[in-house]
């Protein structure tokens, strides 16, 4: 198969400068890929790197180690070594990112957040909603979130409806941010 993302041996480490250039290692060796379709979670303690890892797939952070592979326009990108032109077009296309702190776009709803890089390219932005349901939690679920769970104050919400829980089989979403891989 050809996974939609792929990572293999991926490793971070932040420096402290203003602390003797001490080396924090985040994370070491995360490796796992996901189908189309799958419904998936990164889970783990408080500080064990889920967000890092998920901003490298974004290309906000780089990785000191190993291969973050998106497929994108038939072929796969390695967002670890993409220049950044060419993660701009991957995040136009194929990747979102919804950090789990909606603040970064006030009293803006979750399903306008997703939808806006596809108004951007030219889609209605009725359509651009349409297209942004819940299924890019899951593949499975076409429930259009209420109003209520696109509130800025409803993060934890936002990130997962109910229906994708419960087909997901979890009882609530994991707290933290959520990149999508667009099929």
């Amino acid at each position: 198969m050809n996974p939609l993302l792929e990572l293999t041996g991926v490793c971070k480490s932040f420096t402290m400068h203003l602390q003797d250039s001490i080396r924090l290692p985040v994370v070491a060796g995360v490796a796992f890929a996901v189908e189309a379709g799958e419904c998936v979670a990164l889970a783990g303690p408080s500080g064990a790197g889920k967000s890092s890892v998920l901003k490298m797939i974004f290309g906000n952070y780089r990785c000191d180690a190993g291969e973050i592979l998106v497929r994108h326009d038939g072929e796969r990108i390695d967002v670890a070594r993409a220049d950044p032109r060419a993660i701009l077009k991957l995040r136009q296309t194929t990747i979102g990112y919804v950090s789990q702190f909606l603040r970064a776009v006030p009293r803006v709803a979750a399903l306008d957040v997703v939808a806006e890089p596809l108004v951007a390219a030219g889609v209605a932005r009725e359509d651009a909603r349409g297209d942004s349901t819940c299924r890019s939690a899951c593949g499975r679920c076409r429930r259009r979130p209420s109003r209520a769970e696109n509130s800025s104050g409803s993060t934890s919400r936002a990130a997962s409806c109910p229906t994708c829980r419960s087909c997901c089989s979890t009882s609530r979403p994991p707290r933290s941010t959520q990149t999508i891989v667009r099929s």
